[in-house]
């Protein structure tokens, strides 16, 4: 390139303004089959703990607080999107944001999800037992309220040991004390 070729697009570059494209002022169109972030539902979680087991990245980390909680949180700065949490959620309680672009921030901060799945009582002994996901209950009961949640938080040792009308008085009494 000879030197007055150089100068030229010099002179063209400090009239005409930057060479490089600006960002766009609307959203940018994402191709088809897209992977964007997990989105976490806690009311669906059921603390299984697939998507810590498979997540390549290590954005997910999940504490178990006995008695108090089970703590869930999902570091997008880590997140390399690859969805593989998502395919291994069996109640769905992790899904895709197919339809936006990629999220990015400069404060890591930001791009950190905090949440948790609390314990409850079994109706029938009082032990503490993870909260049943809103899907499994729905599945169960075919409906989401204080019954069919108390019902579904039976402990496993009470649904081998009891039979089917203690537990109905069980969680009767249950209900009637916590209204």
């Amino acid at each position: 390139m000879l030197f007055g070729e150089i100068f030229g697009k010099l002179i063209d570059t400090l009239v005409g303004g930057p060479v490089v494209k600006p960002f766009p002022k609307e959203p940018v169109k994402v191709p088809p089959k897209w992977r964007g972030k997990p989105i976490y539902d806690d009311e669906d979680c059921t603390g299984c703990r697939q998507c810590e087991r498979v997540c390549p990245a290590n954005a997910i980390t999940i504490e178990d607080k006995k008695g108090e909680f089970f703590s869930y949180e999902l570091n997008y700065g880590v997140c390399i999107y690859c969805w593989y949490c998502i395919d291994a959620c069996p109640t769905k309680a992790l899904t895709g944001d197919d339809h936006s672009g990629l999220y990015v921030s400069n404060d890591r901060t930001k791009d950190l999800i905090k949440s948790g799945v609390p314990y409850v009582e079994c109706p029938v002994c009082g032990t503490k037992v993870l909260r049943p996901s809103r899907s499994i209950v729905i599945k169960q009961f075919g409906k989401y309220d204080a019954e069919s949640l108390a019902r579904a938080s039976v402990c496993p040792k009470c649904r081998r040991e009891k039979s089917a009308e203690e537990i109905d008085q069980a969680v009767r009494d249950y209900l009637s004390a916590n209204e």
